[in-house]
């Protein structure tokens, strides 16, 4: 019976944290969507520059680099400034349809994470 009580002591005690995590996730998002909603709003109010607070406007300029201007960098600088990546999303969509590609590409070791979200 004493094995019975502290299993259900230590179930107990998961469900406990399961809940307050969920708690504090559904909280996170909440104070995410507001922070945006609160962003949106006072974006036209402020001008580039202009600081309240931590608050502050700025002006971010994105770098345009095209084939040519990418081709003469690598070319400066060495392949280590172009960064390939693939679309696993779009891989896995393709995997699903041919079997074969499915078993060719190989696994990395599994991982474990915490999913905090809607109920399954």
């Amino acid at each position: 019976m004493k094995v019975a009580a502290q299993m259900a002591q230590v179930n107990a005690g998961k469900e406990e944290l399961a809940a307050e995590l969920e708690k504090v996730s559904d909280e996170i998002k909440g104070l995410e969507k507001r922070k945006d909603w609160l962003k949106a709003k006072i974006m036209p109010l402020l001008t580039v520059g202009e600081r309240i607070g931590k608050v502050e406007k700025i002006e971010v300029k994105g770098l345009a680099v095209d084939d040519d201007l990418l081709k003469s960098l690598e070319e400066r600088f060495g392949s280590d400034i172009v960064r390939r990546e693939i679309n696993t999303k779009f891989l896995r969509k393709m995997m699903e349809e041919d079997k074969a590609l499915d078993e060719s590409i190989p696994r990395a070791p599994g991982k474990t994470q915490i999913r905090v979200g809607e109920k399954f």
